[in-house]
């Protein structure tokens, strides 16, 4: 908590400002304007949010997963897994609008959780096709149910853990990733490495968590210093990786969100 609260006061000192003043890259000003800060309220807003309202009240318990940076074998209520493991309505909306915008063709999650990222995704756009890896059981099928109730029939789910499911998914080619997985820097750079080698040549790939803790932010620089990876930009939770094609040179933005 304290390595995030440190970098978030840093990240507010030097972010440059949201409304794209100073951004000279036309690919990143069109992104700030037209995805960033799009504040048209989609219908489908509410309709996924009626979902998550739920899981903000449920207090059944179920096992945290064992797996990840921070295993654990104990018992929380669905709302408590909702709060700290999903994403936020801030973050989900913005996930929304990316996929809206660009509209990917193949989208590939690596930690699916109650499935609040993969519902945001799949209602951007029904030509999209989700992929979505989830390895603990309890999460799988809180997910799983949450995709059937909302009525959506472009998520593919997947119960298994990233190392057995990666080498076969990882035989095509994905326009998007969406890693929130596993935090810790050795995996995340695994996964970077195998999703670069498996992505389109425009492919977008969204990062979870770049300052959770020092072991992602390491991940997160080392990523940005890529010599493949021509455009990141930091939003502080997300880490944003751009592999346009049209983009020359190296660039790398903090930009306030």
């Amino acid at each position: 908590m304290f390595f995030s609260a440190l970098h978030y006061l840093r990240y507010l000192l030097f972010s440059s400002h949201r409304m794209g003043h100073g951004i000279h890259s036309p690919f990143v000003f069109d992104f700030v304007q037209k995805v960033l800060n799009d504040k048209t309220e989609y219908p489908e807003y509410n309709e996924i949010e009626f979902f998550l309202n739920q899981f903000k009240k449920n207090k059944e318990k179920i096992f945290l997963s064992s797996l990840g940076a921070c295993p654990s074998k104990e018992k929380q209520t669905i709302s408590h897994v909702y709060r700290k493991s999903s994403v936020n309505k801030k973050y989900g909306r913005l996930i929304f609008r990316i996929i809206r915008y660009y509209k990917p063709s193949k989208v590939l999650e690596l930690g699916t959780c109650l499935g609040v990222s993969s519902l945001y995704m799949a209602k951007a756009n029904s030509t999209t096709n989700i992929i979505t890896v989830e390895g603990h059981t309890p999460f799988f099928n809180i997910a799983q149910s949450l995709f059937v109730k909302a009525s959506v029939t472009n998520i593919k789910p997947i119960s298994s853990t990233f190392e057995e499911a990666l080498p076969w998914l990882l035989k095509e080619k994905y326009d998007c990733f969406f890693i929130d997985g596993n935090h810790t820097y050795t995996a995340t750079i695994d996964y970077f490495r195998q999703c670069l080698n498996a992505s389109n040549p425009n492919a977008i790939l969204i990062f979870d968590d770049i300052y959770w803790s020092a072991e992602m932010n390491r991940a997160w620089k080392e990523i940005v210093r890529n010599t493949h990876v021509p455009l990141t930009i930091d939003l502080f939770r997300f880490g944003l990786v751009f592999l346009n094609t049209n983009i020359y040179g190296k660039l790398h933005y903090c930009i306030r969100f």
